[in-house]
């Protein structure tokens, strides 16, 4: 008997696998369960590797996001500097390739080189969350008065934010491997 498919076995074929008309075609419902499982990871909290729906345009999405936070933060303060501050674009850039040879040499090192793409975006979304919480501290608790707390506290350089993101990091690693 022959492997192939018939065209009309074909076409019944396509059609039971195609999806169901309800479905979000885009992936948005996706990227919102992703965006509550960015939270939970950001806050140590464990997600099933099942529960995360991975894909490209939302690794892109995730480094979009957590590249853009820092430079409307930046843009928002233009009115308090008068210019904008070009050395943040940098900073804002610097995370994406370091993400990406983490996921890529703790999924290898590992033996779990097909979990490189669920690392890397479970990396990004958790770094979106911290930059969006650190900006938002920032914004709120920005004052003249309390600019210099602000510095003082800040002294180490963002070092409990990349603690934060660090841990997290290797947190949800380890739950996902």
């Amino acid at each position: 008997m022959d492997a192939a498919l018939t065209t009309e076995e074909w076409q019944i074929e396509a059609i039971d696998n195609a999806p169901s008309p309800g479905n979000d075609s885009l992936g948005i419902s996706e990227f919102r369960v992703n965006l509550g499982n960015a939270f939970k990871l950001a806050l140590f909290r464990t997600v099933p590797a099942d529960r995360i729906p991975v894909a490209w345009w939302q690794i892109a999405a995730f480094g979009l996001i957590s590249l853009l936070i820092p430079l409307v933060c930046d843009l928002q303060s233009i009115g308090m500097n008068g210019a904008i501050a070009w050395e943040v674009l940098p900073a804002s850039l610097v995370h994406l390739p370091i993400m990406l040879l983490a996921s890529i040499a703790v999924a290898y090192a590992l033996g779990r080189g097909e979990k490189t793409l669920l690392l890397l975006q479970t990396f990004l979304m958790i770094a979106a969350v911290i930059d969006a919480a650190v900006y938002v501290i920032y914004l709120t608790a920005y004052t003249p008065y309390i600019e210099r707390l602000l510095k003082i506290v800040s002294y180490g350089g963002y070092l409990p934010p990349t603690v934060w993101l660090a841990i997290a990091c290797a947190k949800t690693a380890a739950d996902l491997l």
